[in-house]
């Protein structure tokens, strides 16, 4: 039979604690990430991962009414939050919902103070506060990273169109789309 396992004291201290599965399975490629870069200094590896939690739709949804039969006190109940705390839950479904694969490289970046991300040459503009100014500095900065840029319906600032945005990018080089998402 194999030897009992080492008690804490023998190994230096307690052992790290790790509530679940998950917890255990990113620690062993954090430590398997740190071997590859000791076994090959000399290269430069990417040894980030992602790993992800089954969730709720970060969109509300309502299977029971539709919004034409919602009443006017309801109403709030159909709102999704697009505040910046919630985009990267914004972003990874809508990623989902566009149809781009979770292993695809992303890019995240900031224009005039409003986050966006760069994913497969798709820009997405998912938080609340989207201007035409805003669309016109991530063209000028950006524009050669991608063809369509991508926001959800409610993202625009109080009295910013779809046309204004628009106009931000036909004014822009190249033949670029933009459209609006509706989740919800």
């Amino acid at each position: 039979s194999p030897p009992p396992p080492p008690k804490n004291s023998e190994i230096g201290g307690p052992r790290p604690s790790f509530p679940t599965i998950a917890d255990i399975a990113r620690e062993r490629i954090r430590r398997a990430g740190k071997n590859i870069e000791k076994a090959h200094p000399e290269k430069k590896i990417d040894i980030g991962f992602r790993s992800y939690r089954v969730v709720d739709s970060v969109f509300s949804q309502d299977t029971e009414t539709t919004l034409a039969d919602t009443l006017q006190g309801d109403l709030y109940a159909h709102h999704t939050d697009l505040g910046i705390e919630n985009f990267d839950r914004l972003l990874f479904e809508t990623l989902l919902e566009t149809g781009v694969m979770l292993d695809r490289s992303l890019h995240l970046h900031e224009a005039l103070s409003y986050r966006f991300a760069l994913c497969d040459r798709r820009c997405y503009c998912l938080t609340e506060g989207l201007t035409q100014e805003i669309v016109r500095t991530i063209v000028e900065k950006y524009g050669d990273d991608f063809d369509i840029l991508y926001y959800l319906g409610d993202c625009p600032a109080a009295r910013t169109s779809h046309a204004e945005l628009k106009a931000a990018i036909d004014l822009g080089p190249g033949d670029k789309r933009i459209e609006m998402l509706n989740f919800y």
